[in-house]
This record gives structure tokens, C-alpha cells and sequence, in this order.
């Protein structure tokens, strides 16, 4: 690597927050290991788990050592083991710091011999802190399978404390947004329908405003991770065993919870949500193995260049998977009026916003504009509603500020997240692009 090459590299590995566990470090009379350790709480009473390695130093020594004491702390890095067990990047450090000290003798040595670590945060150079020290980093949105144990505890501790919630911001609440009871075309109206638009070149606006609300919901019941996706595009063999098992095991403590993910109320009908998997369409396999119908059918919606074709191509795609997953039942997805009452919906739509996502990447790719559209001009400047009722409806103040549909196409500097991949079915967007070129050379017919 040469010093241009070097400079560079430690410019890419500041524009991120790190994390650090600093000691201060003095002559022990014996050469030791100083193995880290991370300590975690599960939110409950029970002790943290403190089984997790952060890595190891060494501390050179002897019986006729000259004493030491150094001016200034050693650091050890430890962001990737704080990033791996899902806990937060910034200054709310929301885990602790112990150590073993091993001589090379094998005997363990008594831990307080050495001052305990501090935890230090730097933000990143991309990052900035607000007045709190805390960074806002971009919410990561992964695929609902890739979910580490920690983010997925606090996924499930965040439903299950938003679905308590029985104020605006509660779960009922944010349900009801999309459809009943309804709120459109304004809470006081003698006639009201519900707010969730379909049909129109502005879905994907809506939805991606009501992935954010939920998001939020989540964010504020101490979820680590964005609002995971669901990518049935190239995952239709089963459904994810997040939002089907029945419990939930807490992998430090043993605890055992029911798994809000898998089922919900709607309190208003006083009924449950429903599900009638129809596996038949769900699950079929195509020639290929990976060349589903809803494969086919999103591949179809990611060629066309134009915003609407592209919306209209995407829309009836996703629709596919609601019917699919209410079959017949009344109080399921396959309603409009209670699909939004399943915590599926949100992982369906969160999926079905991440391949907005990829069309935008693929748009930008193909030298076309990423953000905005150049049809149906006269809606993207309508405020979309509930969103834009501000209070006592609405208390989310970035959903209501950027309520304009032509506000929702810039969802990293608007909503502030990202995905962990822009992919589809495992290609890149230029593979993407290139697989996309090579079927529009062949003959193809549409009804």
C-alpha cells in the first residue's frame, strides 16, 4: 500500500462513528493478556450478558520491571463488536466494559488491578451530534433473515411496548392510518374514506411516509435496527420465522415472549388479526428455481424509465402478496381495511419501498434523475394525508414537514435511512441493468 493509498484508507475509516474502550495502562510485574469483554442488558431485571469478546492486548512485563505509569490512555477499538450485537454507535453507549487479565503462566489475575475502561465515542466525519452528544446517523433497514439476536430482542421489546401504547403515537393509532377508521379527507368530515392512496402514481410516496411513522414508533421503544424488509422477490420458499413463530426466545436471558411480530388486535373491531398463507402462489417455484412470478413481474417494473410505468408495474406486483397472505380471511392483509393491523404489512412494505430504492439506484445508473418524476406533476406537490394533519393526528413532526410527495423522493437526507443493500435477487445495479438490456433484445408480448 503505498502513502497515498494509506491516506486514504484512514480518511474512508473516520467518516464513520467508532468506538472505543480506553485503559490506563501500568507495569504489572508479569507479562499478561487483557482480554475485552462487552456487557449487554436484555431490558429486564436479569444480570447482563457479558459473554461477548471484543478482542485482546498485551501488557509486556517482569519480576525486575522498571514501574510505569502511561500519560495517556490506550485505546482498543471495539465498534465492530458493538455494531455486531446491534447496539447503538454514539455517545448513549448503552453497554458496558469489563476485562480478564491472564498471566503467561496461564493463572488469571484479579481484574481491578487495572483501572476500569472508559468507552469512548467518535463520530464520524459524516456525523454530526446534536446538544445531547448523540449522533443521527442513518437508520439501517436489513433484510429480516440477516437480523442479529440483539436486534431482533429489541425489535421484539419495541412492538410489544408500541402495541401497549394507546396514545396518537401507539400502534392502533399509527394502524389506522392507513385505512379505518378512516381520517380522510379530514377527521371532522360528515363522509370519511380511508387515506391510504392506491391507483396513483403517489403510492409509493404514502407508503414510504408510513414505513417512516412506523419506523419512528419503533425507534422510540428503543429498536437498534431500522424497519427490517422482507424481500419475497428472492425469499418465497417460506415465510420468515420472525413474523411466524409464535415465541420468542430472549437468547441471553431464557426468557421466553409471546412474538408480536406474528400476531395483533384490532381493538376496535375487538377481533385478531388473520392469516390464510396461500402457498400455492406464494411459494411456486419458477423454471429456474429463482425466477418467480414475482420475480418476473418486479423485474418487469424496475425496466421502465418512466416513473409512472415504473409505479403502476410495482404497485399490482405488491398487491400479489397481500392476497396471498389474507386468502379469504376478513381482518387480514388481504383487506384493505386491516392489512395495516399485521405487523407484516410493515416488512412488506419496507420491502416493497427498498425496490423503489433500487429503481431510484438503477435510475441514477441509467443517467436519468434519481429524484423526482416526469408525469402525474400535478400530485406531488398535494400533501399527503393523515400525514400532513400535524396534531392532535399526526404528532411526528419529519412526517409531517415532508408530507409532499415530491419531499419523499429523498428518503436518506429526509427520513434519515438507509437499506443494507440496494440488490436484487443478488445483483448489483449494473448487473441489474445488464440483465434488463438483454431481455428487452428479445421479442417479448404483453397483454
Amino acid at each position: 500500500m503505498t502513502i497515498p493509498q494509506l491516506q486514504n484508507l484512514l480518511k474512508k475509516r473516520q467518516e464513520d462513528g467508532r468506538v472505543f474502550a480506553g485503559f490506563s495502562l501500568h507495569n504489572m510485574g508479569v507479562t499478561v493478556d487483557v482480554d475485552i469483554f462487552i456487557c449487554v442488558s436484555s431490558g429486564t431485571r436479569e444480570k447482563a450478558n457479558c459473554d461477548h469478546k471484543a478482542g485482546t492486548f498485551s501488557i509486556l512485563g517482569g519480576e525486575v520491571e522498571m514501574p510505569f505509569v502511561f500519560d495517556r490512555l490506550y485505546k482498543h477499538e471495539i465498534t465492530k463488536s458493538v455494531r455486531d450485537l446491534g447496539s447503538r454507535l454514539d455517545s448513549a453507549a448503552n453497554f458496558e466494559v469489563i476485562v480478564e487479565i491472564r498471566a503467561n503462566n496461564g493463572s488469571l489475575l484479579d481484574s481491578s488491578i487495572l483501572p476500569a475502561a472508559t468507552i469512548i465515542f467518535v463520530p464520524g466525519t459524516k456525523e454530526t451530534q446534536d446538544e445531547f452528544g448523540n449522533t443521527n446517523p442513518y437508520l439501517v433497514r436489513k433484510n429480516v433473515n440477516f437480523l442479529n439476536p440483539r436486534e431482533k430482542l429489541s425489535l421484539i421489546h419495541a412492538l410489544r411496548g408500541l402495541q401497549a401504547d394507546r396514545s396518537a403515537e401507539g400502534y392502533q393509532a399509527i394502524a389506522a392510518f392507513h385505512a379505518v377508521p378512516p381520517l380522510c379527507p379530514g377527521p371532522e368530515a360528515s363522509e370519511r374514506h380511508a387515506c391510504c392512496i392506491h391507483g396513483k402514481a403517489t403510492f409509493p410516496h404514502w407508503h414510504r411516509l408510513y414505513t417512516v411513522q412506523i419506523e419512528d414508533g419503533l425507534r422510540r421503544q428503543g429498536s437498534l435496527v431500522g424497519l427490517p424488509y422482507w424481500d419475497w422477490a428472492s425469499d418465497t420458499v417460506a415465510l420468515p420465522s420472525f413474523i411466524t413463530d409464535a415465541s420468542f426466545t430472549d437468547p441471553y436471558t431464557g426468557v421466553v415472549y409471546e412474538n408480536p411480530f406474528n400476531n395483533a388486535t384490532i381493538n376496535f373491531e375487538q377481533a385478531v388479526v388473520e392469516r390464510e398463507v396461500l402457498g400455492q402462489y406464494l411459494h411456486k417455484r419458477g423454471p429456474h428455481g429463482w425466477d418467480t412470478r414475482l420475480f418476473e413481474q418486479t423485474l418487469l417494473a424496475l425496466e421502465q424509465e418512466d416513473f409512472c410505468d415504473f409505479e403502476i408495474q410495482l404497485e399490482v406486483t405488491h398487491n400479489a402478496i397481500h392476497s396471498w397472505l389474507g386468502g379469504s380471511k376478513e381482518h387480514s392483509m388481504g383487506h384493505l381495511h386491516y392489512a395495516s393491523y399485521d405487523p407484516v404489512f410493515f416488512l412488506h412494505h419496507s420491502n416493497t419501498d427498498r425496490l423503489w430504492a433500487v429503481w431510484q439506484a438503477l435510475q441514477k445508473h441509467r443517467g436519468h434523475s434519481s429524484q423526482g418524476a416526469n408525469c402525474a406533476l400535478e400530485l406531488l406537490k398535494e400533501p399527503l394525508k393523515p400525514f400532513s394533519f400535524g396534531s392532535p393526528y399526526n404528532l411526528n413532526p419529519t412526517t409531517q414537514t415532508f408530507s409532499r410527495p415530491e419531499d419523499a423522493f429523498d428518503y436518506s437526507a429526509h427520513f434519515n435511512y438507509q437499506y443494507d443493500d440496494l440488490e436484487f435477487v443478488g445483483m448489483n445495479v449494473p448487473a441489474l441493468d445488464a440483465l434488463i438490456k438483454e431481455r428487452q433484445g428479445r421479442d417479448r408480448v404483453f397483454a
